[in-house]
């Protein structure tokens, strides 16, 4: 059966990507069969993660999609890793506050029964961690949060204070991670530069996965894992036409949807400037965008003629 955990922090940049993806690396270089998948509706990390294990990884938004369409696409072999996206409340408000974070990591691991793997930036902490760290564990009991990495660790005494602060509160300690400038990730308006922007992008998956693997208890973590309830083998869909700099599409769309009568449209500036390019019917149509702003001057060119 397959099983899966998920990886959360306090807020952003906090390090969960790169640590996603060199556990991603890591097992799968030990012949582990691993995939990754995000929380929310992110179309970057994605990419990095099936650079990182070679499989294919799903967008899980609770706030989008049912139990069952969640079940669905978390199924499959081996162990899923998901990646929260902020931090691990930050949801969507509600009129009544009591229901207060629909779509966020803490949803989505209640939804899909997730235990969960807390990562603290702990570049500008020592003691307070454990007053951190408390709340967390406390603020809902209904989450099974099965063990904490320490992310920015300065130096051995660094991590002895921070081990020692912890120490009362019972929690595993699973690894810590140095600070190092060469696991950053270089960024751009909305987010990080794409998977398929970096020709160094192997290289850095090794590392960040040597990183890992050197400050990280890798069966450890695997044991935090539970079992994903089974559901039944989603629908099939060709996938969206699709452009380097205009991507924007999930691989769940590119996998499941209905009805199977969707059409897919090349509507990008590189090739929608071919004149003999047939009108396509809007209804059931799906163009895959990503980053306009990457190439402005060729979207200013097709003047009126518009793609949504």
């Amino acid at each position: 059966m397959s099983k899966g955990l998920l990886i959360a922090a306090p807020s952003s940049g906090s390090g969960k990507t790169t640590l996603t993806l060199g556990l991603l690396r890591a097992l799968h270089q030990r012949g582990e069969t691993v995939r990754g998948a995000k929380s929310g509706p992110d179309y970057i990390d994605p990419r990095f993660h099936e650079a990182a294990c070679g499989a294919p990884c799903p967008n899980l938004d609770a706030w989008a999609m049912t139990p069952e369409r969640l079940g669905q696409l978390a199924g499959g072999h081996g162990t899923l890793i998901v990646e929260g996206a902020m931090g691990l409340f930050d949801g969507a408000p509600h009129p009544d506050p009591a229901l207060d974070g629909k779509g966020s990591a803490a949803h989505l691991a209640k939804t899909l029964g997730l235990p969960i793997v807390l990562v603290i930036d702990v570049a500008r902490m020592a003691g307070s961690v454990a007053a951190l760290v408390r709340g967390f564990l406390t603020h809902d009991p209904a989450l099974n949060i099965r063990g904490l990495i320490l992310n920015q660790v300065g130096s051995p005494r660094h991590a002895t204070l921070l081990t020692r602060a912890l120490a009362p509160l019972d929690i595993p300690l699973l690894g810590t991670i140095p600070r190092s400038k060469a696991l950053a990730h270089p960024g751009r308006h909305l987010g990080l530069v794409q998977a398929g922007e970096r020709p160094d992008l192997d290289h850095f998956l090794n590392e960040v996965a040597e990183t890992v693997e050197a400050g990280v208890d890798l069966q450890a973590l695997l044991d935090c894992a539970a079992p994903l309830t089974p559901y039944g083998a989603p629908k099939r869909l060709a996938p969206p036409a699709q452009s380097m700099r205009y991507e924007w599409v999930q691989t769940h769309r590119s996998q499941i949807d209905a009805p199977i009568a969707h059409r897919t449209a090349p509507a990008h500036p590189e090739r929608s400037r071919d004149p003999h390019l047939p009108r396509i019917p809007t209804e059931g149509t799906r163009a895959a965008w990503r980053f306009p702003r990457v190439a402005p001057h060729r979207v200013h060119a097709r003047g009126s003629r518009q793609y949504q």
